[in-house]
């Protein structure tokens, strides 16, 4: 059955190699926002000005995806409910049936992109009132 997956979690949580994992041993593309924030150059460049470009380009791959019949795992920190409904919506929308998955980052890993441990704690209170609903 096509499905999207999708996988949040603080930074360094470890969202994007289970997502890596998943699409290889299940062989479906998976998306992050973090994908579209590579320059011409090939160099990993966020800019906050560009985050709601990063998450549409993103959202816009996974209902590309979708609208092709295709399963897709997306991959983002989606902390607040309303950021995962945006994609159960998405889901709703061509039929495909929707898989949330909240990774914990009990390996201690740190996130390669230096996000500040003050977002990361935001993100964890984020995702914990977005499980207590």
């Amino acid at each position: 059955m096509q499905t999207l997956y999708l996988i949040r979690g603080t930074s360094g949580s470890g969202k994007s190699t289970l997502a890596f994992e998943m699409a290889q041993a299940m062989d479906i593309d998976f998306v992050e926002a973090d994908a579209f924030c590579y320059n011409a150059a090939g160099d990993y460049a966020w800019e906050a000005k560009n985050l709601r470009d990063y998450h549409k380009s993103c959202f816009d791959y996974a209902e590309y995806r979708l609208k092709n019949q295709a399963s897709v795992i997306v991959s983002n920190t989606s902390t607040t409910n309303k950021e995962v409904n945006r994609y159960k919506r998405l889901a709703e929308k061509y039929g495909a049936k929707f898989v949330c998955i909240v990774v914990e980052n009990r390996h201690g890993g740190k996130n390669v992109h230096d996000v500040p441990e003050k977002v990361v704690q935001k993100q964890r209170e984020n995702i914990k009132n977005s499980l207590e609903v």
